[in-house]
């Protein structure tokens, strides 16, 4: 686990996986930002991408056209700890319209760390 995940010790943490529940404790950190809407006028040299709240998340500008239309976002670093969605958008002096959307992953707790802050997960495969 890398020291960008927000791990702090002596913060509590969920109990490890058991075959009686199901459950482990998870961060969310981003995994990659869908571009739904790429919008136009940005400036690609000079704007740049706000995640807020950051999480310690940092996202760039992939890809523009030349109409100033973002294709693609780069994840520089996940972050973590991320129970909601955050607001992400492109900090323009000139463009607008973007809409881009975050794909989560989960990382599994390791036994010697504790993040600040654990999303339970509960398997139901099975259990209906």
């Amino acid at each position: 686990v890398s020291p960008g995940l927000g791990i702090s010790p002596g913060v509590s943490r969920g109990d490890l996986p058991t075959s009686e529940t199901g459950e482990y404790p998870v961060v969310l950190t981003i995994d990659s930002i869908n571009v739904v809407d790429g919008g136009f006028n940005y400036d690609c040299s000079k704007d740049t991408v706000v995640v807020e709240p950051d999480n310690g998340a940092k996202l760039s500008i992939g890809r523009c056209d030349a109409l100033g239309t973002i294709n693609s976002i780069n994840v520089d670093d996940g972050g973590s700890g991320f129970k909601d969605d955050p607001n992400i958008y492109i900090q323009s002096a000139s463009g607008y319209n973007v809409k881009l959307v975050p794909t989560f992953k989960t990382i599994k707790v390791v036994e010697d760390i504790a993040p600040t802050q654990i999303i339970q997960v509960i398997d139901c495969v099975g259990k209906f």
